[in-house]
């Protein structure tokens, strides 16, 4: 500031270098500018780290002090604690499964003699930590305890190179260019390579029925789950962590329990497109049902409706039958 302004070209050679060196700055605190004359006001002290320092101080800031003597403000090197943000406090309904809830709740009552709302407040202010002591004792070592065990470390060197890399994509976008107009008329631009990059995808027959506006919302958004393959049966659980060793359909005994066989191979779904069909004949496979239906256009949105009708009901059936241990009628 007051000076002549820095072109680009006069630093890309000290740039390249803290790209090659693999240098980040350092998070500061205090005044932007470190350098005066009176006159001129510039930042050219700078403090600059790599990952063997991230790995033996953790986090470090720089702190600039007001100058004195010197042109330059004094540069203090700062290692601070990492504060972590409070963990806001959520029940969860696994904790009434424990034999010891019972007596967790009993035993932080407050006394009788308090007031109605300071005696909530006690309550929770009691239970709070003692519900979270239990989440960890029984439930979050069980849970997460396996599956971080198995986890590979993540290199902070290459967390960081991929974080560059993200940052130069657009000029990695551009030195395409070249093969872009070779292929395709116009200006190129970093949005039109990025989709030439992707190349063509394959068109999904049930994209456009799932998401129709005369379809109910829960509908759309369990059969799209369906057809994405993202509906979470006991197969697909016991693939996130070793301890879910139940993988097996509660009414079949001795069968995984997966999308094939949840929604067209056990018991009460078979019974129930049995039900449905014998009043409105439909195609019953997992993408037969969205190719190209005979009949008119009516029949044809009928029988669409009908299907993510199903998959919702069929979804629904076995949450309840294992949360709730009921058995819905067809």
């Amino acid at each position: 500031m007051g000076g002549t302004e820095v072109k680009d070209f006069e630093i890309k050679s000290f740039a390249n270098c803290i790209d090659l060196c693999n240098l980040q700055e350092l998070r500061y605190q205090g005044p932007y500018y470190t350098w005066s004359n009176k006159t001129m006001w510039t930042r050219i002290d700078r403090a600059f780290t790599n990952v063997m320092s991230y790995d033996q101080f953790d986090f470090s800031q720089v702190l600039y002090k007001p100058n004195t003597l010197s042109d330059h403000n004094p540069m203090v090197l700062d290692f601070p604690g990492c504060k972590r943000p409070p963990k806001l406090f959520q029940f969860c309904d696994m904790w009434a499964q424990n034999p010891e809830f019972h007596t967790i709740i009993t035993s932080k009552i407050p006394k009788n003699g308090a007031a109605p709302g300071t005696k909530s407040h006690l309550f929770l202010k009691r239970i709070k930590p003692a519900l979270t002591q239990l989440n960890r004792d029984n439930f979050y070592q069980s849970l997460l305890g396996p599956s971080n065990s198995t986890r590979t470390p993540l290199d902070p060197e290459i967390a960081i190179g991929t974080g560059k890399k993200l940052v130069k994509i657009k000029d990695l976008f551009k030195g395409d260019s070249d093969q872009h107009r070779n292929r395709q008329a116009g200006q190129y631009t970093v949005s039109q390579g990025y989709k030439w990059l992707l190349g063509t995808t394959e068109h999904k027959a049930w994209s456009k029925f799932v998401w129709s506006r005369s379809i109910i919302p829960r509908h759309s958004f369990t059969s799209c789950a369906f057809y994405h393959q993202r509906l979470p049966p006991k197969s697909r659980l016991a693939k996130f962590t070793q301890c879910y060793e139940e993988k097996y359909c509660q009414t079949c005994p001795g069968v995984e329990e997966n999308l094939e066989h949840v929604f067209f191979k056990c018991g009460w779904a078979q019974a129930f497109w049995q039900e449905i069909t014998n009043w409105w004949p439909i195609l019953v496979s997992l993408q037969g049902s969205m190719k190209k239906i005979p009949g008119p256009r009516r029949h044809r949105n009928i029988t669409l409706l009908i299907i993510a009708a199903a998959i919702y009901q069929i979804w629904r059936e076995r949450n309840i039958r294992i949360f709730e241990n009921k058995d819905l009628p067809l």
